[in-house]
This record gives structure tokens, sequence and C-alpha cells, in this order.
């Protein structure tokens, strides 16, 4: 992985790609400053992608069972596994004009790469738990599936939860060992990035 330390912040990833102030392949070490108010984050830039959350079988395990304030400022390592932090998420959703979107990409041990897009219309601030607006999804292969938007088991609009603040019934951050924006339902949700790890990457 390079590692880039400039005197110029960019605001995220994709600035730094379009005024060629990144390199456009690979995965960078770099720093972004989403605004002048926003506190300036060391993050993953893949291509023009900034990465939010990265668990890397090949790095040690993180735990992912967190306090609402810790997912609220983000936790780990850039250069291991980390989380960018729910305040930064929304810093960048609130950035720019342009498509926001969530691409999970997952590699599993037996099964091909999957990967989807989905757009972020809104993402709330932390009085507001969180709250999360997808407006679309894309996937680029047929087995992927949609585990976020799907029907009944939409996570739209649901608030951020954890074990030390859940808005579901169900005790669902406990369940599942992470925090997400999980259903008040006994099923919690199809998809949790955050949960406990099961040999995908």
């Amino acid at each position: 992985m390079t590692l880039l330390t400039p005197t110029l912040f960019v605001s995220d990833c994709y600035e730094g790609s379009t005024q060629a102030l990144l390199p456009l392949e690979g995965h960078v070490l770099s720093f972004i400053q989403p605004s002048v108010i926003s506190p300036i984050i060391e993050v993953v830039c893949r291509y023009k992608w900034t990465l939010l959350l990265y668990r890397g079988l090949r790095c040690l395990e993180l735990d992912f069972n967190r306090t609402f304030d810790e997912y609220s400022k983000g936790f780990g390592n850039p250069l291991g596994n980390y989380f960018i932090g729910l305040d930064n998420i929304y810093n960048l959703v609130k950035l720019h004009d342009r498509i926001t979107g969530l691409s999970p990409i997952l590699y599993f041990l037996d099964s091909p790469l999957c990967t989807s897009f989905y757009g972020i219309e809104n993402i709330a601030n932390k009085t507001d738990n969180y709250r999360l607006s997808i407006g679309g999804y894309v996937n680029r292969a047929a087995y992927c599936g949609d585990s976020l938007t799907n029907g009944s088991y939409s996570i739209n609009g649901r608030p951020f939860s954890t074990f030390d603040r859940d808005f579901t019934n169900y005790n669902c951050p406990l369940r599942f060992g992470g925090g997400w924006w999980y259903l008040d339902d006994p099923v919690c949700s199809r998809s949790n990035l955050h949960g406990k790890r099961s040999g995908a990457d």
C-alpha cells in the first residue's frame, strides 16, 4: 500500500483522484478533510472511492461490538481493519451534490467476488441516530442479491443501533456482535457488515 502525506488535504478520495493528487490505481493511504470544520482523517483510497470500512482476513480481527460513541468517531487502523466513523460518513455524504454511494465488495473463500452499489440519498446526524436513506441498488452479478433494501427487510429509515443504544426490541446488536441499521424485527437484518465474521473478507 502506498502512503501519501499531502500538505493540501483533499475533501475525499474522489477529489484527490480527479485533481491528480492521488493515483488512479491500487490502494493508497491518505488524509482527507471533508469540510473546513471537520477533522482531518486518515483513510484508504481505492481508485476514486473512500473506504469506509475494511475487514481483511489477513489482518488481526478487530472487535466491532462497540459503543454508539465509538461508532460515531470511528475505530481501528487504516493499515489494517478499521471503520471510518458515522460522523465522517455524515460529513462525506453532505459534502457534494454528486452521487454518494455505498459499494460493498465481498470476497468469499469459496465463491466469486461480489460487488454491489447502493446510492445513499441521506444519512442523518448523531442527534437523529444516523438514520439511513438508500435511493437505489445495482448489482454486478445476480448471485450477490440485495440484502439492504429488499422488501420488508429494507433498512431504509432505520436508526443505527449498538449494544448501549439499541433501537430494536430484539437485542440485535448483542446477538450479532456489532452496530448496524437493524430492523425492529426478530430477523434484525439480512446483512450486517459489522457483525461477527464467518469466512467473508
